[in-house]
């Protein structure tokens, strides 16, 4: 069974894909390790409902199904805002199949915490389009965004909104 990390493991996994290409690279003799000054250190264990506008970006490759390296922030009831390189820089036999909505903790179906407080069931979405910033080229910070407008799961007419309020 697998420790409830919640938000930490989901954060982990982002870190550890959003450094692939850079990471692939050994150091040279006499270095210890790499510098991730630019990427999460310690962080904070999350709370279910702390964060319900966060998104998970779902990716297949070849018949790998369920990765996930990259995350987002629902913006509207349509539309998830992410970095344009989890999107646009990967080899073509990636495919972003959805996007899910509302996940707390990767290694539970239900997403508790210790005392029972728990998030509503996640919402995969289908991705309809992917609109790229009109300036991004790959390597450039200021222009890494990318937006996915959502297609609504059957059965619901739209994305509930989840934002957040100025206790978050």
């Amino acid at each position: 069974m697998w420790p409830k990390l919640g938000g930490i493991l989901v954060c982990a996994l982002l870190v550890q894909f959003s450094c692939f290409a850079e990471c692939t690279k050994l150091p040279e003799p006499g270095t210890c390790g790499v510098d991730f000054a630019d990427r999460i250190y310690g962080g904070t264990i999350t709370k279910p409902k702390n964060y319900p506008w966060t998104a998970l970006l779902v990716f297949s490759y070849g018949f790998y199904k369920d990765l996930y390296w990259c995350g987002g922030s629902l913006i509207s009831d349509r539309y998830v805002m992410t970095a344009a390189h989890c999107v646009s820089d990967l080899s073509d036999e990636y495919k972003l199949e959805k996007i899910r909505l509302g996940e707390w903790d990767l290694a539970s179906d239900n997403d508790c915490d210790e005392q029972t407080i728990c998030n509503d069931p996640v919402i995969d979405v289908e991705v309809e389009k992917v609109i790229m910033h009109e300036n991004y080229t790959k390597g450039t910070t200021p222009q890494n965004q990318a937006k996915q407008k959502c297609c609504p799961p059957p059965g619901k007419q739209r994305v509930e909104q989840r934002f957040p309020d100025e206790t978050d």
